[in-house]
């Protein structure tokens, strides 16, 4: 739906319109936990659950988001959209506390069957060891993404950084 005076004031407009992206976003919330309350047990439900995920990062809660998105992950571990809900999870730890999610990302890098890609992981992973001030572990990594994944989108990423060392 589109946002600002001039479409909300359009006689021609169907459908919703709103003054301000926060009035759409409060406007989606509301429909959205309607999904989830209404069909609890279904799809829609989960996929609501990712929106307000995003929703709850876009004002600050990171922890209410990290629920949602732990939350899917157990009920979808088959689905497609359950790695990337398990990266938002790890971005969300690593924010939080760097050293605490180390673990978690290096079991991960050593399951071939993470719902989340490798490099990907490695990635977090260097990220956390940079944060935490283990710059020789990430520094580590970073070579291993360039050699074991050097069509990655994060092989570039890990060049530079390496370079900057």
């Amino acid at each position: 739906a589109p946002v600002g005076e001039e479409s909300v004031a359009d006689p021609n407009r169907k459908g919703p319109a709103f003054k301000t992206e926060a009035e759409r976003i409060a406007a989606a919330e509301t429909k959205l936990r309607e999904v989830v309350t209404k069909h609890s047990r279904t799809d829609a439900a989960q996929i609501a659950n990712l929106y307000l995920a995003q929703i709850e990062l876009s004002k600050g809660q990171s922890d209410s988001a990290l629920k949602l998105y732990e939350e899917f992950v157990r009920k979808n571990s088959s689905s497609l959209l359950a790695g990337s809900a398990q990266m938002s999870a790890y971005q969300i730890r690593l924010a939080a506390d760097p050293k605490a999610v180390i673990p978690d990302l290096e079991k991960a890098s050593q399951d071939e069957k993470s719902i989340v890609p490798k490099e990907s992981v490695l990635s977090l992973l260097a990220e956390a060891y940079e944060k935490s001030g283990d710059k020789a572990k990430s520094l580590d990594i970073y070579r291993r993404i360039a050699t074991e994944f050097p069509q990655s989108a994060y092989a570039s990423d890990a060049q530079q950084k390496m370079n900057r060392s």
